[in-house]
């Protein structure tokens, strides 16, 4: 389902990072010229709004 946030994310945690990102490798490839990055996986509270209008 699609959405959109409408406040900021706050509360940001990390619940992941280093060899416990399973993507990493294709983060790297697109995201950082085939070179190593420090990726993180990160979770947050925010208000969303979904396309059927609930919030």
């Amino acid at each position: 389902m699609r959405f959109k946030v409408i406040s900021a994310v706050t509360d940001i945690q990390v619940i992941a990072k280093g060899t416990g990102v399973d993507i990493r490798q294709h983060l790297n490839h697109i995201y950082a010229g085939g070179r190593k990055a420090n990726w993180r996986k990160l979770k947050g509270i925010a208000i969303v709004e979904y396309t059927n209008g609930e919030q």
